[in-house]
């Protein structure tokens, strides 16, 4: 076997004996070189791991949270009473704590649980980690969650029964993650340019909308017209089978006349009689 030097080598030799599984060792894809006072540690002596377990309240309504895929942090998904449950136990969320989505970690579920979400309760499903708070903070752990390479090495690690949807990302395999640490000042530094790169992001995204929307006023004022009315239209809707104009479900939503109260529940076609 080659000897491996701190600097991961783009080639390497394993013992038959040696390999554990056909993939590329997370050690080896997370490696890199690294600036004058880093450091390069195990997740596992960084964060630890939220352990408490609520048993479930028959006769308790518990408001249930999840972690959006891509990065885009924790949500209120929905409150359920204790009796409709299928788990016997709970976990609450701890703000400022590392989540992820164990089945989902390879759609980069990732995210920093918000003080305003502590109310809100997970499954086992969702593990938590609590930082070192004198070694590492939540945002700049989140940030190494969320890059490509780590991605890819969550890839690698996760197992399960299918390669789409079943791939579990246990927590064993990311406590044992190496992560390329810098001081805390410098993990500071590092945060508020990517809060200041996502604010900007934002910023820009709002000056479109603003100018779509005046593009929009204009175009039909040039035409001698009245702009549309503007609306959020309803995530599902039901039409009588004699209403329905085309095949098309974009063409009857906005075809959609006010008259006809949208419905909650699945798009469908219906009959009169």
């Amino acid at each position: 076997m080659t000897a491996m030097n701190s600097i991961a080598p783009r080639a390497f030799a394993v013992w038959w004996k040696d390999l554990e599984r056909w993939v590329i060792p997370t050690s080896i894809l997370l490696r890199q070189s690294l600036p004058k006072g880093w450091e390069r540690v195990r997740v596992g002596t960084l964060v630890r791991q939220v352990t408490t377990r609520v048993k479930v309240d028959p006769d308790k309504e518990y408001k249930m949270a999840g972690v959006r895929w891509y990065g885009e942090g924790v949500f209120h998904r929905e409150t359920v009473n204790g009796d409709a449950m299928s788990a016997s136990q709970v976990t609450p969320l701890v703000a400022g704590a590392l989540i992820y989505n164990r089945l989902f970690a390879w759609k980069v579920s990732f995210a920093v649980v918000p003080p305003e979400l502590a109310d809100c309760y997970v499954s086992n499903e969702f593990p938590q980690f609590i930082p070192d708070a004198a070694r590492i903070i939540p945002e700049y752990l989140y940030l190494f969650c969320t890059r490509e390479t780590t991605i890819h090495a969550v890839n690698a690690a996760s197992t399960g029964s299918s390669a789409v949807s079943r791939n579990r990302f246990k927590e064993e395999e990311f406590l044992s993650f190496e992560i390329s640490l810098p001081p805390l000042a410098e993990q500071n530094a590092i945060v508020a340019c990517w809060r200041k790169a996502q604010d900007e992001i934002a910023a820009a995204r709002e000056r479109v909308e603003k100018r779509k929307a005046a593009i929009d006023v204009r175009f039909f004022a040039d035409l001698g017209l009245r702009s549309p009315e503007q609306g959020s239209m309803p995530k599902a809707f039901a039409v009588w089978w004699q209403d329905f104009l085309r095949w098309g479900v974009g063409f009857n939503y906005s075809s959609f006349r006010p008259g006809l109260a949208p419905r909650t529940g699945t798009i469908r076609n219906k009959r009169k009689g």
